[in-house]
């Protein structure tokens, strides 16, 4: 068996793995280490990342509130409406509404309003999780901008 080092695949590395090694992109180098060129296409690459995260961090929050009040007021709306226009609905005939109507409708709409509340629950977590998720990208790409637009003025000056 020949000794020689495994042929490199069009990924890098050997069958197909990824350079343990390989050289940075510039806007994750520190500034200090970058060239004036790749200086500016640092700025720049984290300037548009900066941009984009808080956008999605925008869309989170207003998607997370709209969700939220979309919910309160399915809800507030459905108990409000009471059982008298679904059992006419239903019928399709003007009914008198006993006591047993509202009975059943209450604790149907409770059943109802508790398990679209837990479905409602899970996704406001989920939400709130991206938020936070997208909060924290905001703050390192304003660290990493700030960095790097200082070691230009430095430079500059």
């Amino acid at each position: 068996m020949d000794a020689a080092s495994p042929r490199p695949t069009p990924l890098g590395g050997p069958s197909g793995a990824a350079p343990h090694f390989s050289r940075q992109r510039p806007d994750h180098s520190p500034p200090e280490l970058l060239t004036d060129e790749e200086l500016a296409r640092s700025i720049d690459s984290l300037s548009r990342k900066l941009r984009s995260a808080r956008r999605m961090l925008v869309l989170a929050t207003v998607w997370r509130v709209t969700l939220v009040a979309g919910l309160a007021v399915a809800g507030i709306g459905l108990m409000t409406l009471g059982p008298a226009p679904i059992v006419d609905f239903l019928e399709r005939r003007r009914t008198l509404v006993t006591t047993w109507d509202v009975f059943a409708w209450w604790f149907g709409g409770m059943a109802l309003v508790s398990v679209a509340g837990a479905f409602a629950l899970a996704a406001i977590r989920d939400r709130r999780r991206r938020a936070t998720g997208w909060r924290h990208r905001v703050y390192d790409l304003s660290r990493r901008l700030e960095l790097a637009e200082s070691e230009r003025r430095a430079r500059r000056g």
